[in-house]
């Protein structure tokens, strides 16, 4: 009985960890080291930002550091009026 209890605990914690590391831990690398693209190293001019955000419509904004800077550049030209949060 002991060790079934031992077992059993070995599994759960297996279980456990392997559901942090792909839940949790590998987005975090992911993003942290191998994110979507790299910001950029200077500012976008209107026209760049207009051409990142076209190519890159698949990217997510929150995950995308290029993406991200496009859109904060369009929406302080204007450009772009995210939704309001309701």
């Amino acid at each position: 009985m002991p060790a079934d209890l031992a077992t059993a605990t070995v599994v759960v914690a297996a279980v456990a960890f392997l559901g942090w590391v792909i839940f949790v831990g590998l987005p975090y690398v992911l993003n942290r080291y191998g994110g979507c693209h790299p910001e950029p190293e200077g500012i976008y001019s209107l026209q760049q930002a207009h051409e990142v955000m076209q190519e890159r419509i698949n990217c997510d904004a929150d995950n995308c550091a290029a993406k991200r800077a496009a859109m904060d550049v369009l929406i302080t030209a204007k450009h772009f009026v995210p939704a309001r949060i309701r």
